[in-house]
């Protein structure tokens, strides 16, 4: 048999936009794992809370790579992680707390940031005339995550415990002038990943942390060719493991750009295209 390792992003791949992994995917997923393939997600999301949601949803022993392929776990212990540089970090930061823009930042700590995330984060879509954001009309759900998941609120950059690994810094601005400043500014810093998981937010690692990384570290655990892995995204962040993967698969909600570089187009996250091209690309192959 072909052993294959299917990498899986989260949000806008096998999460829905009602923000749940249909019993559909769940099924394909556990097929998949039955038949002697790897299955791993890879997001943007921090791995502590990753771990917690996945386990909710009845999945407690795939590996994963959070904060955008900075950290990699197998069996829950971490296998790789690639830390920003602190100076880096610390002038990010500065300039991002004087600008009060919403920001968080992910580590092998917890989550750090300031406490006016939130507020900062309504004052951005407030003040923007692309009032029909999605997320606009969903701080509630903002607000429940930022309750759930606890932040270590920070008032200056030295209040991050002094030996926590940087993983990811995620920040919030429907404004495409203001994103594209944020975007220039962490690459005058240089050294950086600059991305993004939807139109609205940035999201800044070290320059050789990417989805495609944590892919490679779970593909060469399992002795597991690279040509035998399979990606599929929608977004952005998802590029670096789409261009690493022997099969890119891009789902048909997602951006352009991530079509154009993949190898095929599944259905929609709500359409169960996760399910649809887990069976299609690796169950009917094998």
């Amino acid at each position: 048999m072909r052993r294959r390792l299917i990498a899986l992003d989260m949000d806008g791949t096998l999460v829905s936009s009602n923000h749940e992994i249909s019993d559909v995917n769940k099924k394909a997923i556990k097929d998949a794992q039955a038949a002697g393939h790897v299955v791993m997600i890879c997001s943007g999301r921090p791995h502590d809370t990753l771990l917690i949601t996945l386990k909710n949803e009845g999945f407690s022993d795939l590996p994963i790579s959070g904060s955008n392929g900075a950290v990699t776990l197998i069996d829950g212990e971490i296998v790789n992680r690639v830390s920003m540089n602190r100076d880096a970090a610390a002038k990010l930061y500065a300039w991002l707390d004087a600008n009060e823009y919403p920001f968080k930042i992910y580590t092998d700590c917890g989550i750090y940031g300031p406490k006016e995330f939130l507020a900062r984060a309504k004052h951005e879509f407030m003040t923007t005339t692309r009032v029909e954001n999605p997320h606009f009309a969903n701080f509630g759900k903002m607000e429940e995550y930022q309750n759930k998941f606890a932040t270590n609120y920070t008032k200056k950059f030295s209040d991050i415990q002094e030996d926590a690994s940087i993983f990811k810094f995620f920040m919030m601005t429907p404004n495409m002038d203001k994103k594209a400043t944020v975007q220039a500014f962490a690459k005058s810093i240089g050294g950086l990943t600059i991305t993004s998981s939807y139109e609205d937010n940035v999201e800044l690692s070290d320059i050789t942390a990417h989805k495609g990384t944590g892919l490679t570290v779970v593909a060469n655990h399992f002795n597991i060719p690279i040509e035998d892995t399979v990606a599929m995204g929608d977004n952005y962040n998802d590029s670096g493991m789409l261009e690493t993967a022997g099969l890119a698969v891009a789902m048909a909600n997602g951006e352009i750009g991530i079509k154009e570089i993949s190898d095929v187009v599944t259905l929609s996250n709500d359409e169960d295209g996760v399910a649809h091209a887990i069976r299609q690309y690796v169950l009917e192959q094998t």
